[in-house]
């Protein structure tokens, strides 16, 4: 049973996803400028880039919630996959990112590389492992 102006509702988080999304298209722009124009330790170093972050952080958080409850709808729970997957995929983007990072334009010490694997690989471990889990917790509740 659909409650009445759901569907006003949906409209509205619609609109509100394409304004989020074309604000951050327009801070990325003004990023990508400033890194070509003046590098990409200038562009971290611009006030874009946080509002950048902070933002794109908060839009994850709140679709994060919509996410769930289209995924709590959905008619087959598939059994998520084996959790060394996800520290084996959340490596290879640390990994990634370290070798960009080294070798790169910057041309970064090792230890920066380092640095910057490290904390990549243990953010999108953080994310992984917080999605696994959820998914892990709702199949076991649908198969018992």
């Amino acid at each position: 049973m659909e409650e009445k102006g759901s569907g006003e509702n949906t409209k509205t988080v619609a609109k509100h996803e394409r304004l989020i999304i074309l604000g951050a298209n327009v801070r990325l722009l003004a990023l990508k400028h400033t890194h070509i124009t003046q590098g990409p330790r200038a562009a971290t170093g611009n006030l874009f880039f946080t509002v950048f972050l902070l933002s794109m952080a908060v839009y994850l958080w709140l679709t994060l919630d919509i996410s769930r409850d289209v995924s709590d709808h959905s008619e087959i729970e598939k059994r998520p996959a084996p959790y060394y997957r996800w520290v084996l995929l959340s490596a290879g983007v640390g990994i990634a990112i370290g070798h960009a990072t080294r070798f790169g334009p910057d041309k970064s010490s090792v230890s920066d590389s380092l640095l910057v694997a490290g904390v990549v690989f243990v953010c999108f471990l953080i994310l992984y492992s917080i999605n696994y889990f959820i998914k892990k917790k709702r199949y076991n509740e649908d198969n018992d």
